[in-house]
């Protein structure tokens, strides 16, 4: 299920599911625009929603070499 699918199910505002996720508004914003976010921020969401909503589009972070 996506996110703004389960925002819609469990009547939900975008304020709301961030103050949830204690993520900012700007950060849900890009998870509903189908943005890449971080992985630590995709994780909170997975946890929050109990594994409804897994966000794919995540950012690729490349190490010192």
């Amino acid at each position: 299920m996506t996110l703004k699918e389960y925002l819609q199910k469990n009547n939900l505002t975008v304020y709301m599911f961030s103050n949830i996720c204690r993520l900012s508004v700007p950060v849900i914003y890009r998870a509903l625009n189908n943005v890449n976010i971080s992985p630590k921020s995709a994780k909170r969401i997975y946890s929050v929603t109990q594994g409804s909503v897994d966000y794919k589009n995540i950012q690729v972070f490349n190490g010192a070499l």
